[in-house]
């Protein structure tokens, strides 16, 4: 069986990562937008179809983003270096409080929004919100870790 850390790793600069983590996070509101704009029972082909690409989209340029700083979010942690286990740890302390802000942020307006009338998701509605959310939150550590990690001389991979 192959392990996280024997997958191949892809190179890609800095900027390169920088612009993927940037798409990975514009692509995913996108296809929600398109869940939350059209009601359920008026979904035609073209939508589904869309909403799959998008989504097929998103999770090409996670998993490039994921090969391309070792994979080190998702691997084994006896089978990183310290230096390795040390980035890691403060990418998830980072997407952690990065998921704190927004779920604060959340909070926030969803009181707002309860006492003084605006929108608040209903019914099918909460459930693609939170698919959003969950979704992000999951590729988080590994958009952060590339977004932070420094650039790698291409002969090192």
């Amino acid at each position: 069986m192959m392990k996280a850390q024997d997958l191949p790793k892809v190179y890609l600069s800095k900027n390169l990562r920088c612009a993927l983590v940037g798409l990975q996070y514009i692509l995913l509101p996108i296809s929600t937008t398109l869940m939350l704009s059209t009601p359920a029972k008026s979904w035609d082909w073209i939508m589904l179809v869309v909403f799959v690409v998008v989504m097929a989209a998103s999770m090409f340029v996670h998993t490039t983003l994921a090969l391309s700083i070792g994979n080190i979010c998702q691997g084994r942690l006896d089978r990183l270096d310290e230096r390795e286990r040390t980035m890691r740890d403060a990418t998830f302390v980072t997407a952690f409080e990065i998921v704190k802000a927004v779920l604060s942020v959340a909070w926030i307006y969803g009181v707002l929004a309860f006492f003084l009338g605006w929108w608040l998701p209903q019914g099918q509605q909460i459930w693609i919100l939170l698919w959003m959310f969950a979704m992000m939150a999951y590729g988080l550590p590994t958009s952060v870790a590339a977004f932070t990690m420094p650039e790698t001389p291409r002969d090192s991979i």
